[in-house]
């Protein structure tokens, strides 16, 4: 059952697309913590040095880079007056 930390129950592989842009929690085997990246839809997981194929990532918050954001990178309007 996911925890708090964990908004998706499905975990992804090394090698799987990124599908939604946002903090991912890694879960390593045995040789670390858990910990958070931010990893952008599209980009693909990758393998860890250590335990390879087997690391998992789990979407913690959907998060727009701040370049896909509308208000901070959207185009630029000036209005009349």
């Amino acid at each position: 059952m996911p925890t708090a930390y964990d908004i998706g129950q499905r975990a992804y592989a090394p090698g799987e697309a990124v599908p939604e842009s946002g903090v991912y929690r890694v879960i390593h085997v045995e040789h670390r913590e858990d910990h958070p990246v931010q990893a952008l839809k599209g980009e693909m997981f990758p393998s860890c040095r250590k335990c390879r194929q087997d690391v998992r990532f789990r979407l913690w918050m959907e998060a727009d880079h701040m370049t896909h954001d509308w208000d901070l990178a959207g185009p630029t309007l000036t209005l009349l007056e």
